[in-house]
């Protein structure tokens, strides 16, 4: 009695387990892969548009000394229009040693400007 209401439970469990949908989107979704080489007042920013079913006419990234970056109150790099998902990267020059600096990626199409994870990094 006990296996059989094992394997029942069993069978439901993976009977119930579907494939992810992605939802389709009228705007890009973009991510923070990394920061790397902190050093001599500059850091390397790395990140990837993982969906793309609109044009993306601007990506990028945002860096401020504090709160949220975004296009009007960060310091910007525009890497200007992207064809599809892929990774991006940037390397940004002349930040202050030593201050806390919050950083996130963009991406706009037409109608929406979507921002990836927001990773706040010290410089060096």
């Amino acid at each position: 009695m006990r296996t059989r209401t094992l394997l029942i439970i069993g069978i439901l469990i993976f009977s119930s387990c579907s494939e992810a949908v992605v939802t389709e989107r009228s705007y890009p979704r973009v991510s923070k892969l990394e920061i790397t080489n902190i050093a001599n007042g500059g850091v390397a920013f790395k990140a990837e548009v993982t969906y793309a079913s609109v044009a993306i006419i601007d990506h990028g990234f945002i860096w401020t000394l504090g709160g949220f970056p975004t296009l009007t109150n960060g310091q910007k790099a525009s890497l200007g229009s992207k064809a599809g998902t892929g990774v991006f990267v940037f390397t940004a020059t002349g930040l202050q040693v030593g201050k806390k600096y919050t950083m996130c990626a963009y991406a706009r199409s037409n109608q929406e400007t979507v921002y990836g994870d927001v990773v706040d990094f010290v410089s060096k």
